[in-house]
């Protein structure tokens, strides 16, 4: 199967236009693709214009990030082609894949009330991703210490992701996992038979 992977497009159509995409049996998109949700309302209209050119490329599979403010999931549900998985399991052809968007920022509290989808509460992290093992995890924030690096010149690299995805890794090993959120940090990284791809501003291809 072939997948193209794309995240924290924050409104920047062009940069993520399926006109210069290739062939592809589906797209997953790990969130951010406003800068301020249903609050900027035309720029959120714009947004439907969008996924409606994404999902009549290839099926489109996306959960919400913390830009997105007062996503509930069902934004697009009315497009054609369009599946939200927001804490859904569900089958992607014989795959299955479970979407999450809760992003810890235990170093910045402060974020949790301006963004949605963010916590500093370890029990609702852990209550995230304590889902039945599949083989692909779309979640819009990184796993601790994979493609999760933030550098500031007070503490060097620090590293933003979810300890609860780490572990989730660790204990079922799914086949891929494809995030964002952390720009800076986007890359791929292998973690045991794990593959760990941060698209955060890009989209890229792969097989699976």
């Amino acid at each position: 199967m072939r997948l193209l992977l794309l995240s924290d497009i924050h409104c920047q159509w062009r940069d993520f236009d399926p006109a210069r995409y290739p062939a592809v049996d589906a797209i997953l998109c790990a969130g951010d693709i406003t800068e301020t949700g249903r609050t900027g309302q035309e720029r959120f209209f714009e947004s439907r214009a969008w996924v409606s050119g994404q999902a009549a490329h290839a099926p489109f599979y996306w959960i919400p990030g913390n830009h997105d403010l007062d996503f509930t999931g069902t934004e697009y549900a009315d497009i054609p082609n369009t599946h939200c998985v927001l804490d859904k399991t569900v089958e992607l052809g014989s795959f299955h894949l479970h979407g999450v968007s809760c992003s810890p920022c235990y170093n910045a509290p402060q974020l949790a009330r301006y963004w949605d989808f963010m916590t500093t509460d370890e029990a609702v992290e852990r209550a995230a991703y304590a889902f039945e093992p599949v083989d692909i995890v779309l979640s819009h924030s990184p796993p601790h210490g994979l493609c999760d690096a933030s550098w500031d010149r007070f503490n060097g690299d620090t590293h933003l992701g979810s300890q609860a995805l780490t572990n989730y890794l660790v204990a079922h090993e799914p086949k891929l996992v494809v995030c964002g959120h952390i720009h800076e940090a986007a890359r791929e990284r292998i973690l045991g038979a794990t593959r760990v791809i941060n698209s955060a501003q890009h989209w890229s291809t792969i097989e699976l």
